[in-house]
């Protein structure tokens, strides 16, 4: 990158993409789709690669100090409540569901980086009858083209009434769990961003243009799209359902839940296959009532991973298991092939960490599986690591890596006197510790960010030598922090301000470190930056203003060109200063 203004050779390498996504994927971290290169041009996109490589190296520079802090910090308007909302791996999109009284729920995809001047806007948004629930999404190519795949889980009245007449009173009908599943491309997605389009106005706006009509018709149960989604087949369950998962697996889409109390489900979505098995309660305790947790598919190595509660009265036990998936389509019952026990810890949820990059050579094994427990009495975390081991086959010569419970391994410990909350990564975390407002119980605030480091990962990309902070791992000519836990140091206040306003969701992106709080009262986003790097749309938005000055592109041939004035040659000389913006 520092040498690519010597020649064409190494300023066309740095443009490869293929570069960065191998340089990106030896830090296991999540990467959005790389925009295409094209020779000879300089675009907005071409200069997000280098970014987001910039951007990684200053989070991880910032990670490794005994004192992080935050590098910048932000507010976007969103005109609605947030209710819950995932920050895409860029930091760029952010997909959230909200409610307004006059709008009613949505699911939209927002780009944060770019507000316009009423606040930030939706490229695309879902209407929905209900709150949308296990709202997720993730980058997934899909009909052969890069986009967001979203999905969230929708209750609806279905079927006939409980006491089976045809009553048409929706209260008397029986409670269904409808999954939903939309998608956009990045292409459709950009074209909004660059293309000058009517901006959506806010939603407070809607019943000043008499848009919010009281006798138009009810909405119907299904749920309405603006036109760059496009819907998959929904599908309903009447038993509760937990933990859905959206994967890719030999080309095809796939989803996985938990069917309450013991189920597990795999369909294939692309050719609406299903399979599923119920989980024998052949532990320790097969007396006692078993409930689903946590379902993770496994699709290298054809297992399952399931962590149970054992609900006995008393003590809650927990359970990490690894099942083998059904041959074929139907429904089965299933032994676990390996199990841990975990006992007297009372756990609010689980969380575990999701590997983007599923592509690994055998060279390189894929990052350790991390599995968050959130206790109560006392509050804190409990972190365990699932590490991959090779396998091999009679008759086979290659190895693949496989995820054994033999190599389940607790890592740390953490204890804090109020609700803490965890958002994992691959191989980090952000811990939260939140703290109920006693003159506003339904209110969080947030007392605490902490950054955290699997004390056992392999970090390839701290090259540097062994510092003061920097102590060696298990793993020979390894490094990683010596302080596993660390608070970041943010303004006390800041953090002030916004728990004041009523915290209502919070989400991160580990690739660029990016934090995002979305709060109630000044129904805003506020964003928090731990990596620092210079916006393309700068550069970009610099060099079209020399443009118009110098009036490089004229659009006649021939044309009289007046030399430039005192004043536009005073305005060049302010846009060619140097800053502090740096890559």
């Amino acid at each position: 990158m520092a040498l690519r203004k010597t020649s064409k050779p190494l300023l066309l390498l740095s443009q490869e993409p293929s570069i960065w996504r191998r340089f990106l994927s030896r830090l296991d971290i999540a990467t959005p789709p790389l925009p295409r290169f094209t020779p000879y041009t300089v675009q907005p996109p071409d200069l997000k690669v280098e970014q987001m490589v910039a951007t990684a190296i200053s989070v991880n520079r910032n990670w490794e100090k005994s004192d992080p802090e935050p590098v910048s910090y932000f507010r976007v308007r969103s005109g609605c409540k947030i209710l819950d909302m995932t920050v895409l791996p860029g930091g760029q999109y952010v997909v959230s569901s909200s409610f307004d009284y006059r709008a009613g729920y949505r699911v939209m995809v927002s780009n944060v980086e770019l507000p316009s001047n009423d606040g930030m806007f939706a490229l695309a948004s879902i209407s929905t009858l209900a709150r949308p629930e296990y709202l997720q999404a993730r980058f997934m190519v899909y009909n052969d083209k890069p986009g967001i795949m979203l999905w969230f889980i929708v209750k609806t009245k279905v079927g006939k009434s409980l006491d089976g007449t045809d009553n048409l009173d929706p209260s008397t009908r029986r409670v269904g769990y409808t999954c939903h599943f939309a998608y956009i491309s990045l292409e459709s997605l950009q074209s909004l961003v660059m293309i000058e389009l009517p901006r959506p106005m806010p939603l407070e706006d809607l019943d000043r243009y008499g848009l919010t009509n009281p006798d138009a018709p009810a909405p119907s149960d299904k749920i309405t799209t603006s036109a760059p989604f496009l819907l998959l087949r929904p599908y309903t369950f009447r038993d509760p359902v937990h933990d859905p998962v959206l994967f890719m697996s030999s080309g095809s889409l796939y989803l996985s839940l938990a069917i309450l109390p013991d189920e597990v489900v795999v369909i294939n979505l692309d050719t609406q296959e299903a399979r599923s098995f119920i989980c024998n309660n052949d532990t320790p305790y097969p007396e006692f009532d078993h409930q689903i947790r946590a379902v993770r598919v496994l699709p290298k190595q054809g297992d399952v991973l399931v962590i149970r509660t054992v609900i006995n009265g008393l003590n809650d036990v927990h359970v990490m298991e690894i099942y083998s998936l059904p041959p074929a389509t139907g429904r089965y019952r299933g032994s676990a092939k390996h199990r841990v026990v975990v006992e007297h810890k009372q756990v609010d949820s689980f969380q575990l960490s999701d590997s983007y990059n599923q592509e690994y050579p055998t060279s390189h094994p894929p990052p350790p599986i991390s599995v968050y427990f959130e206790t109560a009495s006392p509050h804190g975390v409990i972190h365990y690591t699932i590490s991959p081991s090779l396998h091999s086959a009679v008759g086979i010569s290659h190895q693949w890596w496989c995820y054994n419970l033999n190599n389940v391994v607790a890592q740390t410990t953490f204890n804090a006197e109020h609700v803490v909350r965890v958002l994992p990564g691959v191989n980090r975390a952000i811990i939260c510790t939140l703290h109920p407002d006693e003159n506003h119980r339904a209110t969080n605030y947030v007392t605490a960010i902490r950054r955290y480091f699997n004390p056992e990962k392999r970090f390839d990309d701290l090259l540097s030598f062994g510092g003061k902070d920097l102590i060696p791992s298990k793993q020979s000519c390894r490094w990683r922090p010596k302080h596993v836990y660390r608070t970041f140091n943010i303004s006390p206040h800041i953090m002030e301000c916004v728990n004041r306003q009523d915290i209502t969701a919070f989400a991160w992106d580990e690739t660029t470190g990016r934090m995002c709080f979305a709060t109630r009262n000044d129904m805003c986003i506020h964003v928090f930056d731990f990596g620092s790097t210079a916006l393309p749309r700068d550069h970009i938005g610099r060099w079209n203003s020399l443009k118009s000055i110098l009036r490089i592109d004229q659009p006649i041939h021939g044309a009289p060109e007046s030399p430039p004035s005192d004043a536009e040659m005073a305005a060049v000389e302010d846009l060619l200063e140097p800053d502090d913006l740096y890559i």
